[in-house]
């Protein structure tokens, strides 16, 4: 049986919250309950490489805000082939996938304001039950719940995702 550091998948530092290990703990134990070592390790580092696709997609999608189509392609393609990123993105198990959660969080978060911000401006003759009729219907907005749950699973895996409220 192998045994160390090397097959070890639990965060080191006190700064690493432990949500994506649990997660990634959790669908190991679902997917590979007989795998060995090895096979578990590549099942994590598989999904580890799917969280940085997820920061693509986010990439792509913020960038489409500012920029055409093609354009906010070609910056997640070029976003997608750094060495760098792409080599911590397969064995990084922190670092990537915050960034990734980050600019998720990000993306919805702007989505959540698009859809829902300008409802919450009182209108000249609106009744204060209407107003807040309306806060409550946000509130209950899946676009709201969404971007709440992707800033506290990135608030979980580092202490810094709240300052994203500030941005």
């Amino acid at each position: 049986k192998l045994s160390g550091y090397f097959f070890e998948e639990e965060p080191k530092q006190g700064s690493h919250g432990p949500a994506f290990i649990m997660v990634i703990t959790l669908l190991r134990d679902i997917f590979l309950p007989e795998g060995n070592q090895i096979e578990r390790l590549r099942f994590s580092h598989y999904l580890y490489f799917a969280a940085f696709q997820v920061g693509i997609v986010s990439i792509y999608f913020l960038a489409r805000r500012w920029m055409s189509d093609i354009a906010a392609l070609g910056t997640a393609l070029l976003f997608n082939t750094q060495p760098l990123l792409v080599g911590h993105a397969f064995m990084n198990p922190k670092d990537v996938v915050f960034m990734s959660l980050l600019t998720a969080s990000v993306v919805l978060g702007l989505r959540m304001v698009d859809h829902s911000g300008q409802e919450l401006i009182p209108a000249a003759g609106r009744s204060i039950i209407k107003g807040i009729q309306s806060f409550f219907r946000q509130f209950l907005s899946v676009d709201v719940w969404l971007a709440g749950f992707v800033l506290g699973f990135a608030s979980a895996i580092r202490i810094a995702a709240p300052l994203i409220a500030v941005m």
